[in-house]
């Protein structure tokens, strides 16, 4: 067994055990020392080519002509730009564990795409060379469905990475990553992660090899999915979204510390992959339990859309064209739409479900943490769920303005829910603890149905303009809204009692293998937050339909139910 550094051992062993070895049956991204990242292997490592020519020497005019050659075959060919940089969360080198950072760029003398495969393996389809300031052009074969960019030094090793995506269906396009940084390096290491994780089997995510010579095969088939219907291409906005910049400075502080070869950056890289997982069947379940399926290939290629999107505008913060704010706003909306798009599905329940994502990927997370305080490094814990929460919060707070405006309200209401609903996103933005958290939903509730009392009127709270606050209306209405408040009461102890089974499930070995098992082959276990979170927005309805509020009115307490029962749902924490 390898030896461990003292300060990481006890990290390593812990989160190793407590995730049953995370993603057993495959080989976990190597992040460090004797087992650096290296580029995919035996076979499959192409020689570096210039810029504008494919991994075989084809001629830079195939930048236009879209066309080339790999082996003996002509195949359809676009353009891969992109850059290099030493951004990290501080000024750390940690190209040895693969997460970029200071002298990346220096260090960098090639890059290379590989695609995604089942198990997590990655297979090189080109390779390209790389500029004095860090930038770099490659010729990749198109229809490739989830890539990875490398960037190697001159032993071979991976520094840093970005997921790609897709290398889309056209040729002669040209496809813009994100620059390779350290965020966007630990989010393609936890993608491969949880590609392997989600199959359930597989191989090694970055095998090693020398074999420089040989000739990378044409864009592989797509990736196979789980028995859940999850794959790498399912999960990269996840991975996205959840991987966000305060993750990334945990893990960094983490890797800087280290004194051993990686072995425990691994570790949280797999306890983050097991999370991401568990949160995508949580949300499966969530939509399942609703009556609604997902069409997983609109998913996909809605999320291959949003991807290029993403990394078009991480692009654009290098070239001070936008900024962090929009670009992540954007990516939230994005991943929205694309569950939207994939089944049609009503806002209320695609935020229902985006709560159980949270409270899943929360609870695994934790569940792998929790062992040994040892393992929060750097508050790693409250770091990934404020990512969720940011990410919950924006769909919350879209939804609660669309139930609203859907019921007809004044434009005095549409326009006070808007302006509460901006509040509750820039708190819990804001938000530095789980108080804070739980504060900002308090304060968002507050806005929406007054102080929440029965002796309060309805007119306390903005969702009194959804109904004419006369006679009996007024009363009906406060009493839904109490009702609410009073539901939401038990709601934390209803979640802690079925979350606290989330830390039996080993979604990354288990998923194709429970004796018991909910929809589409995912444990009961991860589908019971979202069952009490169903029956929570159920029993809000139901407390509307029964309100003696008229059949002018009706409408309105209703939607007030709804979007009083999302403030009150959200930004619950798991145990």
């Amino acid at each position: 067994m390898k030896k461990l550094s003292s300060r990481w051992s006890v990290v390593a062993l812990v989160v190793g055990s407590s995730l049953v070895a995370a993603c057993s049956g495959t080989d976990a991204p190597t992040t460090g020392g004797a087992a650096r990242p290296s580029p995919v292997g035996q076979g499959d490592t192409p020689a570096a080519s210039s810029p504008g020519a494919s991994a075989t020497g084809t001629p830079a005019s195939a930048a236009t002509t879209g066309v080339g050659t790999l082996g003996s075959s002509q195949v359809a060919l676009a353009t891969v730009t992109g850059t290099i940089t030493n951004q990290g969360p501080s000024s750390v080198a940690l190209g040895s564990v693969g997460l970029a950072g200071q002298g990346t760029v220096a260090a960098a003398m090639s890059v290379q795409l590989a695609a995604l495969l089942p198990g997590g393996t990655l297979q090189a389809l080109a390779q390209g060379a790389v500029s004095a300031g860090g930038a770099f052009s490659l010729q990749a074969p198109i229809n490739a469905g989830l890539t990875i960019v490398q960037a190697l030094d001159a032993s071979g090793s991976v520094l840093g990475s970005v997921v790609l995506g897709s290398t889309g269906s056209t040729a002669g396009a040209t496809l813009v990553t994100a620059p390779i940084t350290t965020q966007t390096s630990l989010q393609s290491q936890v993608l491969t992660s949880a590609a392997t994780c989600a199959l359930g089997s597989g191989g090694e995510s970055e095998p090693t090899g020398s074999d420089a010579s040989a000739t990378p095969a044409p864009a592989p088939a797509a990736p196979a999915a789980s028995p859940s219907g999850l794959s790498g291409a399912t999960l990269a906005l996840d991975v996205a979204t959840l991987v966000d910049a305060q993750v990334t400075a945990a893990i960094a502080a983490a890797a800087a510390l280290q004194g051993d070869s990686g072995v425990g950056v691994s570790a949280l890289v797999q306890a983050l992959s097991a999370a991401v997982v568990t949160g995508a069947e949580a949300r499966l379940t969530a939509f399942a339990q609703a009556g609604v399926t997902l069409d997983l290939n609109v998913f996909a290629a809605a999320q291959a859309s949003a991807l290029a999107s993403f990394n078009a505008g991480l692009a654009g913060l290098l070239t001070g064209q936008t900024n962090i704010a929009t670009v992540t706003a954007q990516l939230a909306a994005s991943l929205d739409a694309a569950v939207q798009a994939s089944g049609g599905i009503s806002v209320g329940t695609r935020a229902q479900a985006q709560a159980a994502v949270s409270l899943d990927f929360s609870a695994s997370l934790n569940a792998s943490l929790a062992a040994n305080a040892a393992l929060d490094v750097n508050d790693l814990a409250f770091a990934a769920i404020h990512a969720a929460a940011q990410l919950e919060a924006s769909i919350v707070a879209n939804a609660v303005v669309q139930v609203v405006t859907a019921a007809g309200a004044p434009q005095a209401t549409i326009s006070a829910a808007t302006s509460a609903s901006a509040q509750f996103v820039a708190n819990v933005t804001a938000a530095t603890s789980i108080q804070a958290l739980t504060s900002a939903r308090a304060t968002f509730a507050t806005a929406l149905g007054g102080s929440g009392s029965a002796s309060a009127s309805a007119g306390g709270g903005l969702l009194g303009g959804l109904v004419t606050a006369t006679g009996n209306v007024t009363a009906s209405l406060q009493g839904v809204i109490d009702d609410v408040v009073n539901l939401a009461g038990n709601l934390d102890g209803d979640l802690t009692a079925k979350l606290s089974a989330v830390a039996d499930v080993n979604v990354c070995v288990n998923v194709d293998a429970q004796a018991s098992v909910g929809p589409n082959g995912i444990d009961v276990n991860v589908g019971a937050a979202a069952q009490v979170i169903a029956q929570f927005m159920a029993n809000a309805a139901a407390s509307a339909q029964s309100a003696d509020a008229g059949a002018g009115a009706q409408v309105g307490v209703g939607a007030a139910a709804q979007a009083m029962a999302l403030a009150e749902l959200s930004l619950r924490v798991a145990p």
